[in-house]
């Protein structure tokens, strides 16, 4: 006999795998696996957030389109606390091809004498098998996401760190691009960040990979783009970056004030979804160490 469930989602595996594997930067940062999500579930789409934002931000959204189905048994919307690694380990059961559903479940203790939405305290995940997965309980610090969804406008541009207007710069370029461009710093073995410089609207490196003193070799060159518009600046940004963007495809779009240095990534190269990720810059004295830029 199946139990009263708050909100469902049906799709297929591959869909439920790939959404997990991206809408947290902790794989990004270290080798420690998926940290927990803040998810809300909407008639209309699934939001998620990294469930304690102090140094890892990401915003994802995932339309009806993007699945086979959204239901909600009752209210506007249904949050959970999910461990990703829990849900893929059950999803793992299965092929890709096959069709599934998860059920929240609710936590009425949770919520109970608050104006809060409903939380969910299990998941079932079902497919020829019931699986029943725990949602993290305890004491959880789950931060408002509302801050981080209003510096997204609706064509989700992004807006400066007092919300009155839109960064000045907007880059838009290829994945692999990105990519290709990190690894070229990676091969400095002392690299400690990545740079990103802008120079009359374009991306520039100069680039010095110095392998023993009075080694004068070096790479310089400008980063193919779509787009490059704003002013000119010059932030470092950590080396997890570079995992952010092996998790995308398509084009990006980048955005950045110079002045608050903050970088918001966005991607919406699969159909029903958008990534976004916030990435704090760092501030670093690079000296005469071998990387340097114009």
């Amino acid at each position: 006999m199946s139990e009263p469930y708050l909100a469902s989602i049906r799709g297929y595996v591959r869909d439920f795998k790939w959404m997990l594997k991206r809408v947290t930067t902790q794989s990004a940062r270290s080798k420690q696996g998926y940290a927990m999500i803040y998810l809300v579930v909407h008639p209309n789409e699934i939001e998620t957030f990294d469930l304690d934002p102090v140094y890892n931000q990401s915003y994802c959204t995932f339309t009806e389109s993007y699945f086979e189905g959204i239901t909600l048994e009752e209210g506007s919307k249904v949050t959970a606390v999910v461990d990703p690694s829990d849900v893929l380990d059950a999803l793992n059961v299965y092929d890709n091809g096959d069709f599934v559903e998860l059920r929240f479940l609710e936590d009425a203790n949770a919520t109970e004498g608050t104006n809060a939405p409903s939380r969910a305290s299990i998941i079932q995940l079902r497919g020829d098998l019931v699986h029943r997965i725990l949602c993290p309980t305890g004491e959880l610090r789950i931060e408002d996401p509302e801050q981080l969804r209003q510096r997204f406008t609706d064509e989700d541009t992004f807006r400066n760190e007092s919300g009155t207007s839109v960064v000045p710069v907007h880059i838009c370029i290829p994945v692999k691009k990105m990519e290709w461009f990190m690894s070229i710093i990676d091969g400095d073995p002392d690299s400690i960040v990545y740079p990103l410089v802008v120079q009359d609207g374009e991306i520039d490196f100069e680039f010095y990979p110095e392998k023993e003193p009075g080694n004068e070799n070096k790479v310089w060159g400008r980063l193919p783009t779509h787009t490059v518009d704003g002013p000119d600046f010059l932030n470092h940004y950590p080396k997890y970056l570079k995992g952010i963007f092996q998790m995308l495809s398509g084009d990006v779009d980048i955005y950045t004030d110079p002045d608050e240095g903050t970088l918001a990534i966005v991607n919406r190269a699969k159909m029903g979804c958008t990534l976004r990720y916030v990435v704090p810059s760092i501030e670093v004295d690079i000296g005469d160490r071998p990387l340097k830029w114009v």
